[in-house]
């Protein structure tokens, strides 16, 4: 799998939208951490869902202000690392506003990178396909984790320290 933020010069495809967050492992990872913190935070679930797409959303507008690829992939390496630290935290202690925080955070840095992406090109239709692909997964994941039978404390930790590993790679590479 290859890194797919800022490296690439995407379409404007509704296709291209939605196969782009299954072309790189940091999109994957993040996805899947969405979908933990969105399991975890159960009473913000649908907050942390629609904040993230709406971050997006955001963020691929702003695309004109990131002018540096490379400071776009630092953040996007801490945002990844910081949602590890919440799943490995695990405190139920949290309140929307931090929530609203974070998950917006994420959605418009990651937001951002995919707006340079797509210079020049009409983003409407990658957009949507990349937002219906995001939720997917996260909802999938989310969901999948509701039925788990067992104590889900160890999975959780184990995907926090993941993410803040992938997130440390980003950061130094």
């Amino acid at each position: 799998m290859i890194i797919a933020h800022i490296h690439s010069h995407l379409s404007s495809s509704l296709w291209e939208g939605l196969m782009h967050p299954l072309t790189g492992w940091d999109h994957l990872l993040m996805l899947v951490s969405i979908g933990f913190l969105s399991t975890h935070f159960i009473n913000h679930q649908k907050r942390i869902l629609i904040t993230i797409l709406l971050g997006l959303l955001v963020g691929g507008g702003l695309r004109s202000i990131a002018q540096s690829g490379v400071i776009v992939e630092i953040f996007i390496g801490a945002t990844l690392a910081l949602c590890g630290y919440y799943l490995i935290k695990r405190t139920s202690v949290v309140n929307a506003f931090e929530i609203v925080v974070l998950v917006g955070g994420i959605g418009i840095i990651h937001g951002m990178a995919h707006g340079m992406e797509l210079k020049g090109s009409n983003p409407f239709s990658f957009f949507g396909g990349m937002l219906m692909m995001s939720f997917f997964i996260s909802s999938g994941v989310s969901i999948f984790l509701l039925f788990l039978k067992r104590d889900r404390s160890s999975v959780f930790i184990s995907v926090g320290v993941l993410s803040v590993l992938g997130g440390c790679i980003k950061l130094i590479g």
